[in-house]
């Protein structure tokens, strides 16, 4: 009880923090007269993707093709600190230009400051392609910021007036219309926000196919620490979310990665951020692992584009949904993904059959938002060990095959 009473002030609160950030939308968007100019004509385009690491993994189902059709370099993407560097290693040619990550470090711009005299300060572009599908009051606000001539995004797929900026149309001067279908399908299967990037693509990129997200290295990462194994094989771990609400119990997960690597005769690595790695630590010495020579803490020792490099070599990855797993999935690797109800549809589930499996428990309050009700996030934690074995030893004998 003492939870959904926290839960709900804590709503409270973020509908008022909202409020005021809608009242800071900069002036509305010069009125404009016919089209936006197309990818090909726009003297200089700015891609804009603040979210989160995963979210930018999806975007490259219309960013990957974008590339590849353009040789110029007369392209911005202005994008979250959090995966710039990657970001350098797929589009060499583009100018990547980092964005405060405002979730971790909390500098929201309720009232201007430093994020607006930033944004503000960047150089004018003729168009601006605002690449986010779900779009908060503050995503808006940070769009009225940008200096642009002409403005254009797809649909926002948050309806809740209480939660985004019900004046877009004052702000972007073309506001795509977002298609969502059933892709009854027994090769791969899609969530809506690829389906939106693959709407970006219909629309901007006339011709192009619709694909599934894919990392592609141009630029090889620097070379990789000594004490990762090599030849990079492996079975890689990522236990770590961006809220413990959506983490699977950490030592059971540790120990049934370390029982996989065993069985296949594999070293273990364990991937998250800096901040993951005393818990980390922690767990594993409760661990038969913590005796495992072969057992490898890498949280904050690898960059996010050396993450994605090795997990592209690995054999098998075990990760709840995160980032690094959305990575794993984008390099078609053999892959098993704890996912609970939150957002399920919107961002996941998605991939390859063949070499993913997305394992949860279905529940009729599916959609919450990760507002829990429950004593617990049944959706995740009532997923048995065996299940989790069983998927990961099916895919990586699979792939061997």
């Amino acid at each position: 009880m003492a939870m959904r009473r926290a839960m709900r002030l804590r709503q409270n609160i973020s509908r008022l923090a909202r409020q005021l950030k809608g009242r800071m939308q900069a002036k509305p968007s010069h009125p404009r007269t016919g089209a936006p100019p197309s990818l090909n004509s726009a003297g200089s385009v700015l891609f804009f993707k603040k979210d989160g690491i995963g979210d930018f993994v999806l975007s490259t189902t219309f960013l990957d093709p974008c590339y590849e059709s353009y040789p110029e370099s007369r392209f911005t993407l202005l994008c979250n600190e959090l995966f710039a560097d990657l970001a350098r290693h797929l589009y060499p040619r583009w100018n990547i230009s980092p964005f405060p990550n405002l979730n971790q470090k909390g500098r929201l711009p309720l009232f201007g400051g430093e994020i607006r005299r930033l944004i503000q300060a960047l150089p004018h572009h003729e168009l601006l392609v605002d690449l986010r599908t779900y779009r908060h009051v503050t995503d808006s606000v940070l769009s009225s910021w940008l200096p642009a001539d002409w403005k254009l995004s797809i649909e926002n797929q948050i309806t809740s007036p209480s939660l985004a900026y019900n004046g877009e149309n004052r702000i972007y001067h073309k506001i795509l219309t977002s298609h969502h279908r059933k892709h009854p399908n027994e090769v791969f299967q899609l969530c809506k926000n690829i389906e939106d990037f693959q709407e970006f693509s219909t629309q901007l990129l006339p011709g192009s196919p619709s694909r599934l997200p894919h990392l592609n290295f141009r630029i090889t990462p620097e070379s990789m620490p000594s004490f990762l194994p090599d030849p990079l094989d492996g079975i890689v771990l990522a236990p770590c979310a961006g809220s413990k609400l959506r983490e699977y119990p950490l030592d059971s997960l540790i120990q049934i990665a370390h029982k996989s690597a065993q069985q296949h005769d594999l070293p273990l690595i364990i991937l998250g951020g800096a901040g993951d790695r005393p818990r980390i630590d922690e767990a594993l010495k409760k661990s038969e692992s913590h005796r495992d020579s072969r057992t490898i803490n890498a949280c904050g020792l690898l960059s996010l584009a050396q993450s994605a490099w090795l997990m592209r070599h690995a054999r098998g990855v075990l990760a709840v949904e995160s980032g690094l797993a959305h990575i794993a999935i984008a390099m078609e690797r053999p892959t098993v993904v704890l996912i609970g109800g939150g957002h399920y549809g919107l961002f996941a589930p998605w991939g390859y059959r063949r070499s993913t499996r997305w394992l949860t428990r279905h529940l009729p309050c599916f959609g919450c938002n990760w507002c829990c009700s429950l004593d617990q996030p049944h959706c995740i934690r009532d997923i048995s060990p065996k299940e989790i074995e069983s998927a990961l030893d099916e895919l990586m004998g699979r792939s061997q095959n």
